[in-house]
């Protein structure tokens, strides 16, 4: 006796078929049904109904979808009786859950199931338990069965579940932020933030009927609109946890990013907008995170930090500065100042005669004359003389006039 012969003579019937998490879309064997949304939970149901009784444990062999994820690591089967046409028969149901990664149509292929049941002679058109005193010898019947292929297809119920939106499928979905500043000061009551003090953000994500793969990345430093000389950005490992609770598949995602302030200005967490498309209401909503701002002040630790290149360089200019002036100071005070120092400080002071004899000076170094000349012409006598008488005359001091003449001097 093999597994086919009883599954021919009707004691043994495998029965396949998909369904969403709410059981309100069935589709069995290649019929078509309404489409599920991309990342919706579909459930592969399998049902075993034996005459008899499983005297070993069942054995659902993995399967494969094309651009789908098949969690056959996660079987979960419910055992119970069931009569058909007067007749009982011991029932298991194997529930694999599949998430649709992408739009289009679906092949779950033909499902390989390994078991064993008990065979009682004569058991055919008669109930399995009238015939457990049956004088012939009861029998275990093990092998194969497979079950027939099912299709379905799936799309994006939104335009929302399209880049550059975060999305998500799933029921009973939550989130929520904290947000935490850690003080690089002592001073635990300033209100302000400083530079060098960090910002946590973190982000907990509560949904149903879906898998932690399939759960968005809210935050990252990728999308963080500041440079990373402003601040440094720190993504720290995301906390997943997943359970089961009468059937129901509940997933929580904590993510957490941490901002180190560098520099003084304006702060601002961008704004997190999700967007869920719920199965069993066959709707989509948003959910959203508000943004925080900042303002960021200097401490003087942290602006001697900030700045120190830039003060060492300044303390060093003044530094050079004040060396070359005290070296110019010892070298002039044992010489003479220059001509043109002297002719200008005597300008400023308004002095006549101390001005004259510094143009004198210069015409004198300069051409080796002791007196002016125009055009190679040395002046006479009664010329200076009356020169000198003219301006001995002029009770206002000219400036304008001795700087054309030393201009005309240095030409």
């Amino acid at each position: 006796m093999e597994i086919s012969d009883l599954s021919h003579r009707g004691s043994l019937q495998v029965n396949a078929w998909v369904d969403d998490a709410h059981g309100g879309n069935s589709t069995h064997s290649n019929n078509y049904s309404r489409a599920f949304s991309v990342h919706e939970q579909v459930i592969v149901n399998i049902e075993i109904l034996s005459d008899t009784w499983f005297t070993k444990g069942t054995h659902i062999h993995r399967f494969e979808v094309d651009n789908a994820v098949v969690l056959s690591n996660q079987l979960h089967s419910i055992n119970s009786t069931k009569r058909i046409n007067g007749k009982t028969y011991s029932q298991q149901i194997w529930e694999v859950v599949v998430y649709p990664l992408q739009s289009g149509e679906f092949l779950i292929p033909s499902i390989t199931i390994e078991l064993e049941i008990k065979n009682i002679s004569g058991s055919s058109g008669k109930n399995a338990h009238e015939n457990k005193n049956n004088k012939e010898k009861n029998s275990n019947v093990s092998g194969f069965i497979q079950t027939e292929p099912i299709r379905f297809s799936a799309n994006k119920q939104s335009a929302f579940m399209f880049e550059p939106h975060l999305w998500l499928t799933a029921d009973n979905v939550d989130v929520s932020q904290q947000i935490t500043v850690v003080s690089s000061s002592e001073d635990r009551e300033q209100l302000h933030i400083n530079v060098g003090d960090s910002i946590t953000r973190t982000i907990t994500l509560t949904a149903s009927n879906t898998n932690s793969m399939l759960l968005p990345e809210l935050v990252n430093c990728d999308d963080f609109p500041y440079t990373t000389d402003y601040v440094k950005c720190f993504v720290q490992s995301s906390q997943i946890n997943e359970t089961r609770i009468r059937g129901v598949n509940k997933t929580t995602k904590v993510e957490a990013i941490t901002y180190v302030v560098k520099e003084a200005g304006e702060f601002t967490l961008p704004e997190v907008v999700l967007f869920v498309w719920e199965p069993e209401n066959q709707e989509i909503k948003s959910l959203k995170l508000d943004s925080a701002n900042y303002r960021i002040k200097y401490t003087l630790g942290s602006w001697v930090k900030a700045y120190l290149h830039e003060l060492l360089v300044a303390v060093a200019c003044v530094l050079l500065i004040l060396i070359m002036m005290k070296k110019l100071v010892v070298y002039y005070s044992s010489r003479k100042s220059p001509l043109l120092f002297r002719f200008l400080l005597s300008l400023v002071k308004k002095e006549v005669v101390d001005s004259e004899n510094i143009v004198y000076e210069r015409f004198l170094t300069k051409y080796g004359q002791y007196r002016l000349f125009t055009q190679g012409k040395e002046l006479d006598d009664t010329s200076i003389h009356r020169r000198y008488k003219k301006l001995s005359k002029v009770t206002l001091f000219n400036s304008r006039y001795l700087i054309n003449l030393w201009c005309r001097i240095t030409r």
